[in-house]
C-alpha cells in the first residue's frame, strides 16, 4: 500500500506550529540564560548639579604702567649721582646733579643788569616827567623830548630782553637738576661722577611698579564676554602658588585683520613689589556661568571614535547607555550637555568597559563624590 502525500493544505499548518515551538523554547532558553547571567559588579557614582564657570587660558607679559628713559635737557659735568640703582626713588626726588657754576654766574650777571637798566629807566622817567611842563612852555625842544621818550623805550627793551634770558638761564639752571617724574624704581646705572653729558643723551630708566599691567590679546568670538573691570586671574612661574588678580581696563576698538584678535589690558595691585615688568604670565578669563549644570565624573566618559557615552544606571538596577556632549573638563567632574537627565541619576564609574544597554549590574563600591573646583 502506496503512502498518500499529504494535501497542501495540511502542510502550512503543519510547519508554522513546529516554528512557533522552535521559537517559543529558543526564547524560554533566551529568557532562563538572561535570568541566570550574574549582575556586572560596577563602581557607581551620580550626575550632580553645580556651578560651571567657562574659562578661557591666555598668555601674556608683566608691563610697568609708567616707564621713561630720563635724558639730559641740559649739557655739563655730573657732579652728584643722587640715586641707588634698583633702588625706590620718589616723585620730584633729585637723580642727578650736573655742574651749574657757568649758569648760575650768568643769571647774578643778568639780576645786576636788570637792576642797572631799572635804575636807568626810573631816572629817564622822572626827567621826562619833569620836561613835560617846559615843553609846553618851550623852555624844551622837541627833538629834546622825543630823544627822552626814545631812550625810555629802549631802556624798556632792553630789561625785557635781559629778563627773558635770565628766565632762559633759569630754566637752564632748573635742567641741570634732574628729578623722578614719578614714583618708582630706578634701573641700572650706567654714568658716573665726572662724566660729560650732552642735551639728549640717557641717564637712566625709571620704571613705575605698582600698579603693574598685563597685556593680552583675546580671539573675536570672545568680544561679548569681556568687560571693562572683569576680572582676571595671573599667574607666574616665580611663586606657583599664587594667584595675583587683575582688573581689565582697556578693551581694543580694533580687531586685528590677520589673527582675528582682540588687544586686551589688565591692571595689577603690587604693593609687594613680588611681580617685575617683563615677566611671563599665565592668565584665566571667566567667559560664561552656568548654573546648576549637570557633571559627571570625568573616569565615568567612554569617547569612541563615532560618538561620546555614558552608562547609567535605574531604579531595577539596569544600565542604558545614554549619547551625552560635554562641556568644561577637568580632572574629577566633566560637564554634560543635551541629554534631559535628572540630578542625582547614577552612571557607571568602573566597569563602563564591560556594560551594555540592559545589562543587569550591582554596586561593589560606590564612587567617592567629585570635588568642588575652586
Amino acid at each position: 500500500m502506496r503512502n498518500r502525500p499529504f494535501p497542501p493544505v495540511l502542510i502550512f499548518p503543519i510547519l508554522m506550529g513546529a516554528v512557533l515551538a522552535f521559537t517559543a523554547g529558543c526564547t524560554v532558553k533566551a529568557q532562563e540564560t538572561v535570568n541566570s547571567t550574574p549582575a556586572l559588579p560596577v563602581i557607581l557614582g551620580e550626575i550632580v548639579p553645580r556651578r560651571v564657570e567657562s574659562v578661557l587660558n591666555q598668555i601674556g607679559t608683566l608691563k610697568a604702567r609708567q616707564e621713561v628713559m630720563i635724558r639730559a635737557e641740559a649739557e655739563g659735568v655730573i657732579t652728584q649721582i643722587l640715586f641707588t640703582e634698583g633702588k625706590e626713588v620718589k616723585k620730584g626726588g633729585v637723580l642727578v646733579q650736573l655742574d651749574s657754576t657757568k649758569i648760575q654766574s650768568q643769571i647774578q650777571n643778568l639780576t645786576a643788569k636788570i637792576e642797572q637798566l631799572n635804575v636807568r629807566l626810573a631816572n629817564k622817567q622822572k626827567e621826562l616827567e619833569r620836561n613835560k611842563p617846559l615843553l609846553k612852555q618851550n623852555l624844551v625842544s622837541s627833538q629834546q623830548y622825543d630823544n627822552l621818550v626814545a631812550v625810555i623805550n629802549e631802556t624798556q627793551a632792553e630789561i625785557g630782553q635781559a629778563k627773558a634770558d635770565l628766565a632762559l638761564q633759569q630754566e637752564r639752571l632748573s635742567d641741570t637738576t634732574i628729578r623722578a617724574p614719578f614714583d618708582g624704581i630706578t634701573g641700572a646705572r650706567t654714568i658716573a661722577v665726572g662724566d660729560y653729558i650732552k642735551s639728549g643723551d640717557s641717564l637712566l630708566p625709571v620704571l613705575a611698579m605698582d600698579p603693574l599691567e598685563i597685556q593680552f590679546l583675546v580671539p573675536e568670538k570672545y568680544i561679548p564676554a569681556v568687560q571693562l573691570g572683569q576680572t582676571v586671574q595671573v599667574m607666574v612661574d616665580a611663586y606657583p602658588e599664587r594667584v595675583f588678580e587683575g582688573t581689565i581696563f582697556f578693551i581694543s576698538p580694533n580687531v586685528d585683520t590677520i589673527s582675528r584678535n582682540i588687544e586686551i589690558k589688565a591692571v595689577l595691585d603690587n604693593q609687594e613689589r613680588l611681580l617685575k615688568p617683563g615677566m611671563f604670565a599665565r592668565l584665566s578669563l571667566v567667559t560664561d556661568v552656568r548654573d546648576n549644570s549637570l557633571t559627571v565624573p570625568t573616569e565615568s566618559i567612554v569617547i569612541a571614535e563615532d560618538e561620546t557615552y555614558i552608562y547609567v544606571v535605574d531604579d531595577q538596577m539596569t544600565a542604558h547607555k545614554v549619547t551625552v556632549r560635554l562641556g568644561q573638563i577637568t580632572r574629577e567632574w566633566t560637564e554634560i550637555l543635551g541629554t534631559g537627565l535628572q540630578p542625582h541619576t547614577r552612571v557607571i564609574v568602573e566597569g563602563k568597559y564591560s556594560a551594555k544597554e540592559g545589562v543587569k549590574v550591582m554596586e561593589s563600591q560606590k564612587a567617592e563624590p567629585p570635588v568642588e573646583q575652586p
